[in-house]
Order: structure tokens, then sequence, then C-alpha cells
């Protein structure tokens, strides 16, 4: 079963975007540590506001931090009607991840493992503190990786 962590972490305006941590295991041993995350972006145009959401899914090999898989989709992965499969634009697997899927990738784990760290700090108890970790080790093995 897999764990799984959903965060809203704000950007630099301020706003929440969704943001979710997977930890793929098999049997008991962890095998892939994936992150998808929603960003919105806007577009004046004349008068008009062009609003387009993307969805990114980075997959990353949870013992050793490297990235095996990335994807970009249109929409937001938080509506009950996205389609992972209908509403993908592009997929890369290992070899063939461009260097700017990198730096998202990078951007969005060193987001998430910021967040993380402040969120560990002000939990209450142990056993949040230890959920944080589960997902704390493998980001920290990723930034440490690139």
């Amino acid at each position: 079963m897999p764990e799984i962590e959903n965060l809203l972490i704000p950007n630099k305006e301020g706003k929440e975007s969704p943001y979710r941590l997977e930890i793929l295991v098999a049997g008991s041993v962890p095998t892939t540590f994936s992150l998808y995350y929603r960003r919105v972006e806007e577009k004046k145009n004349n008068q008009t506001i062009v609003r387009s959401t993307k969805t990114y899914a980075f997959c990353f090999n949870h013992p050793t931090g490297r990235m095996i898989y990335s994807s970009l989709h249109r929409g937001d992965f938080t509506n009950p009607q996205f389609r992972w499969s209908e509403n993908r634009e592009v997929q890369f697997e290992e070899n063939m991840i461009p260097g700017d899927y990198y730096l998202k990738a990078r951007g969005a784990v060193k987001k998430a493992y910021e967040f993380l760290i402040v969120k560990k700090k002000d939990a209450l108890s142990w056993k949040e503190r230890d959920r944080y970790d589960l997902f704390l080790t493998p980001l920290k093995k990723i930034l440490d990786s690139s």
C-alpha cells in the first residue's frame, strides 16, 4: 500500500499550490518516490486573462534518489475528473529527461523539503514527526544526488 502525503505549499505570491508525495512499497521495501504538483499560469492577452493549469509528475528511484520518469499533464490532478493518461501532454523516461525538467523537479523537491522541515518542527507528537521523516528521507536523498 502506498504512503501518501497531500500538502498545500505556499508559493512566492502567497498562494497555495497542491503537492502530493507518494511512496510505493514492494513487500516492505520502498521502491519509488513520486512528487506531483499543480501549477497555474496566467497570461494577459490584450484585455483577457488566460489561465492554464498544468500538473507535473516526477518519479524517483527511492534508494538512490535518481529521477526515473517525468511527465506533464493538462489540468489539475486534484480534480476528480482528471485522468492521468488522457491529459498527458508529454512524458520522459530516465535517459531522455530534458534538463529543464530536472530543474523543475529540484525546485519542487526543495520546496516540499523546506515545507516539511517546518511542519516537523511544529509537530506535537513523535508519531507526526515520524510521518514527516518518512517523506523527508527520500526528499533529502534527491537533493543530495542532484
